[in-house]
This record gives structure tokens, C-alpha cells and sequence, in this order.
């Protein structure tokens, strides 16, 4: 009853070539590559190996360097272009649930076809393992030497294809944030203010279905299963308390503001997830000049005299070389830890390559309730015959809806800003117990916490520093923590805090990983050009280029920041 995610072989599935479009891609386009993937099954399986060379080679088909590839290939009709992604389709998984006991991955019942577990939203808070080095997990995700022990998945789609789908717009003060002197927030550069975003953002709205109801029904599910529960707590008054002492307000929270909360926006449609990889790829890859190549890690950059010429990769245990044209761009979208991992295990290196990583850190308190809380659970490991039936028929029900069903947000006193800006998200995931309930705090505008990489023999590492490095941020997830935590103890309902109810220095800290900076506009990358500097045709397009941590989660601005670097380096091509 075992799968490991990227074997086709071993699950109930259609082998990457049998989806009808309703994953929220074009059905035409859809079915016109379900064509070619069946020949080039029929004739052998895997795609043949290109020649080269290429005008732009692409390193990466996540979020980001799917988004930008088919950017390139659309808007550079004159020049070739080549994807390398190191996993495989993301259509090959079936819906399951990593089982911790057995640190297997296990295929929910039922017949999916066409369903694959990217597509379920539902399965999101089921099938991710978090640990690289956990049993099956290792199949799907890259080696833990490869990201300094942080989890990142290896299909096409990237994170894309498996986080939650949330999607935010930051506040607009986080662009200008170097007027506050605050060391973590660093104003973005010019060419890249709020103002030149803005066509970009239009544009990802224009493409994808952002909503907070993805079910194909137009119906939001779960609500009762802690979220509703939560909202009711974080809106009541609470005249003694020391902040918000007239509760939450329940508002939109496309564009967080402090002291607001509701229901988040996911990009999905007709209860199919959405990403770059299943809505812009697909056309692409009908595209002459476009091509892309799944199972082929990029191992080395071949570079002379600050000019890369080739890349080698492992492709089924056999290394290729495939060159660059002579006005050819690298471009590394390999995510802000395989990025400077590729680069400087290659020798290319300057004084901003890895430094000042970042994330958004994350602590969880557990709740234990009393009857009276009357959560309704929903269980993922696996769900119930009703919500799978109903997610097999009409995309619809539990398993369309993806993990938070509410996020709320608060400003610590003192921290600096505009009356929305916000330093904490509090999110609720569906309960699996009636008994227990999960509240989790994000630290969205760290100030000081942040790490360098390094790597070494064979192996990327990262210094101290990445989560609660100053007082400050300790103070603030502090305060979002006993303002739960005091609103919790008085509600007339019994619920008792259980786990990491304390300091927060005690506390687990997680990762959300929402990695970003590790080679930056202004200190690893010109901003104007997105080229790496001391290097004369390496470019770098993914969430390596953040001057500092999102205020935000990040798909929005990722998605945004993907369309304005291929359609920079689409100019540059036509010049």
C-alpha cells in the first residue's frame, strides 16, 4: 500500500498523460500535450536528450523558472529555449499521505485517474513530509547536503505544485522599508518599487483564479473545524486585555492589514490547484523554440572568464553537456538554497553570493478543548470514503479546500509602520481531533533574523541567525503568542494550552519555508539586469533575488517577479 511519489510504477496513476485540462489550464492546450506525452511514451518514454546549443537555458521548473521560461519562449519567439528541471512531472503522484510511522508515503482509497495529488488541494497538509531525510521523502525531495537540512521538493511545479496556495499582496510600505533603519527591512530597488510591480500583479490576477472559495461548487468547506471556532475567540472584546481590545475584524485579506482577519485567497480552479507549472508550461511547450527536460539534475556550470558556456547534468546515471549559444543567458531559478548551492559549488562566487538568507519563522501552540468547542475534525491520513468520493465527482467538498481556513494578523507595540502593516500571521489548520486544536504564529517582518550559506565539501550549510536573532523579534512573536494564548483562557469554553505555551525562546521553532535573499538585488545581482555580478551572462530569477523577507506569503510577488524578469531578459535577447 506503499508509494514513493515519484515512481509511476508503483502507484494507481495515468503516468503524466492522462489529464483533462481540469487541473486549470487551457483544455485545448491540455489535450494537445496529452498527444505528444503518449507518442513519446509509445516510442520509448523519456524525451531525447537535446543537442543545443540554447539561447537561454533555465535552470529550475518551480514556481519561478517555470514562470520564467514560458515568459522567454512567448516573448523571445527568436530564441531557443531550454527548462531543466531535476524532478519529475508533478501529474505522476497520486493523491496520499506521508505516514510517519512507517516514514512511507500511502495512496488515499479510491480511483483517482485523473486526479494526481497536486491537484487536490486538500491534500496538501497530507502529503508533504517536511523532512528531507525522512524514509520515502528523500524520493521526492533533494538531498539535505544540497539545502543545508531545509525541505525542498523536487517535481516540476517546485513549491508551487505542493505549498498552500496562498495568495497575498504585501503592504505597499514594504518596498520603501529602508526608511524605517531597521536592518531586515530594505527598500527594494529602482526599477522594482510597488509602482513597476503593478502590471505584473494585474497580470498574475489576469491568469490565475484567485479566490477564497476554490471548490468547484463556489463554496468555502471546513470552516468548523477550528477556524470558525478561532475567529469567534480573536473577535470577542476583551477589556483587559493588553491589545486589540475590541477584538478582530473580520475583512478581506487579499492584502493583510493589522488587526483584520478572514478567509485566505488560494489560486485554484473548478477545485484543481493552479501554478505556473499546469497553467503557463503547457503552452509553452506547444512553442517551437521551447524545450523542457524533467530528471536532470544540473551538477556544474561551466563558465570561463566570467561567461558561462555550458551546463553539465546527470540525467538516468549519464552525464551531458549542453551549451549555451554565444550571446547565450543563464538564468538560475533553482530556489534562493539550489541556486547559490549550483553557483558557488561551480567557483562563481562575489561578496554577496549567500548572505543574508532568510525566512519566515514559525511557532505552533496546541490547544486541549473541551466538548463545548464542537470541532467537527477532518482527517487527511487517509480521508473519509464520503470526502474522497465527492472530491473524485465534483472537485468539491473538503478535500477542494486548501490548509488555512482563517488567518488573522497582529502589530506588536512599538514596531514601526504604517497603521496596516503587520508583524504576525495567525493561521488555523483543519483538526483531525475534536479533543485538539493547532494555532500557528508566522513571523512575516523579521528584523534581524537571517544566515549565510556556505558550502564545502559537497555540502551547503548555514551559519547561525535564520530565526529570533534579537530581542526584537522575540518580542514580537511573544506578544502574537500570549494574545492567544490570554483570549484563549477566557472564553467560558474550557480550552488549556498544552504545548509551547510558554516563552518563546522554549519554544520548537519551525520553518515555513519561505526561503528568500541569498543572492540579492544590489549586493549578489544587478537589479537592473538581473545579472550576477562578475559574471557577464549568469542571471538570476527566483526568491534568491529578495532584498529581505516578503511581508507577505510570497507566491504573489514570486509569480509577479517571474513575469518581469522574462520579459527583462526577453528584451535584452531582441537587442
Amino acid at each position: 500500500n506503499s508509494v514513493t511519489p515519484i515512481n509511476a510504477a508503483s502507484a494507481e496513476s495515468c503516468s503524466g498523460a492522462c489529464h483533462d485540462g481540469s487541473e486549470g489550464g487551457d483544455g485545448d492546450v491540455q489535450g494537445l500535450l496529452q498527444l505528444r506525452r503518449a507518442s513519446a511514451h509509445a516510442l520509448g518514454g523519456a524525451d531525447p536528450m537535446p543537442s543545443g546549443p540554447f539561447d537561454f537555458i533555465v535552470v529550475g521548473a518551480g514556481l519561478t523558472g517555470s514562470g520564467v521560461a514560458a515568459r522567454l519562449a512567448e516573448k523571445a519567439p527568436g530564441s531557443t529555449v531550454l527548462l531543466i528541471e531535476g524532478g519529475d512531472n508533478e501529474m505522476k503522484t497520486p493523491p496520499n499521505y506521508f505516514d510517519w510511522g512507517t516514514l512511507n508515503f500511502k495512496k488515499w482509497p479510491g480511483k483517482w485517474h485523473a486526479h494526481s495529488a497536486v491537484d487536490v488541494p486538500g491534500d496538501y497538509n497530507a502529503m508533504n513530509c517536511w523532512d528531507p531525510s525522512a524514509g520515502a521523502c528523500a524520493n521526492w525531495t533533494w538531498p539535505p547536503e544540497y539545502t543545508a537540512g531545509a525541505y525542498q521538493v523536487r517535481i516540476k511545479g517546485g513549491g508551487g505544485s505542493v505549498n498552500g496556495a496562498l495568495h497575498q499582496y504585501p503592504q505597499p510600505n514594504m518596498f520603501d522599508g529602508g526608511r524605517y533603519g531597521v536592518s531586515g527591512w530594505p527598500s527594494w530597488p529602482k526599477g522594482w518599487q510597488e509602482a513597476d510591480m503593478q502590471p505584473f500583479f494585474q497580470e498574475v490576477e489576469s491568469m490565475f483564479q484567485i479566490t477564497t472559495t476554490p471548490s468547484s461548487d463556489g463554496k468555502h468547506y471546513l470552516d468548523r473545524t477550528g477556524g470558525n471556532q478561532i475567529r469567534e475567540v480573536l473577535a470577542q472584546p476583551c477589556d483587559s486585555c493588553a491589545a486589540y481590545s475590541e477584538g478582530l475584524k473580520n475583512a478581506s485579506v487579499m492584502m493583510p492589514a493589522q488587526g483584520k482577519m478572514g478567509v485566505p485567497f488560494v489560486i485554484a480552479k473548478d477545485g484543481h490547484r493552479q501554478s505556473t507549472a499546469n497553467v503557463l508550461l503547457p503552452k509553452a511547450e506547444l512553442l517551437p523554440n521551447f524545450k523542457l527536460l524533467l530528471q536532470s539534475e544540473v551538477t556544474e556550470v561551466v563558465h570561463s572568464d566570467g561567461r558561462a558556456t555550458a551546463v553539465k547534468l546527470t540525467r538516468e546515471n549519464i552525464e551531458h553537456t549542453i551549451e549555451l549559444s554565444e550571446k547565450g543567458v543563464l538564468v538560475m531559478c533553482a530556489g534562493a538554497l539550489n541556486t547559490p548551492r549550483l553557483l558557488l559549488k561551480s567557483g562563481i562566487t562575489n561578496a554577496g553570493m549567500g548572505k543574508n538568507l532568510s525566512d519566515h519563522p514559525m511557532t505552533i501552540q496546541t490547544y486541549q478543548l473541551s466538548s463545548q468547542w464542537d470541532v467537527e475534525p477532518f482527517p487527511l491520513n487517509p480521508p473519509s470514503d464520503h470526502a474522497i468520493s465527492k472530491e473524485i465527482a465534483f472537485h468539491s467538498g473538503g478535500l477542494s479546500q486548501f490548509g488555512p481556513t482563517l488567518t488573522a494578523f497582529l502589530r506588536a507595540p512599538g514596531t514601526p509602520g504604517n497603521d496596516d502593516d503587520f508583524d504576525i500571521e495567525i493561521f488555523v489548520n483543519p483538526a483531525s481531533s475534536r479533543k485538539q486544536l493547532q494555532v500557528y504564529f508566522l513571523l512575516m517582518r523579521p528584523t534581524c533574523s537571517s544566515a549565510n550559506l556556505t558550502y564545502q565539501d559537497g555540502k551547503l550549510t548555514r551559519g547561525p541567525g535564520i530565526s529570533f536573532a534579537c530581542q526584537r523579534d522575540v518580542d514580537t512573536m511573544q506578544f502574537a503568542q500570549d494574545f492567544v494564548q490570554q483570549r484563549m483562557s477566557k472564553q467560558l469554553k474550557r480550552a488549556e494550552c498544552v504545548e509551547n505555551c510558554g516563552s518563546v525562546t522554549d519554544t520548537r521553532i519551525l520553518s515555513v519555508n519561505h526561503w528568500g535573499g541569498s543572492c540579492a538585488f544590489g549586493r549578489c545581482v544587478d537589479p537592473r539586469t538581473l545579472i550576477v555580478y562578475g559574471t557577464r551572462n549568469i542571471a538570476v530569477a527566483d526568491a534568491s533575488l529578495l532584498p529581505g523577507q516578503v511581508w507577505s506569503h510570497p507566491a504573489l510577488i514570486l509569480e509577479a517577479m517571474a513575469l518581469k524578469a522574462g520579459d527583462m531578459l526577453a528584451e535584452k535577447a531582441k537587442k
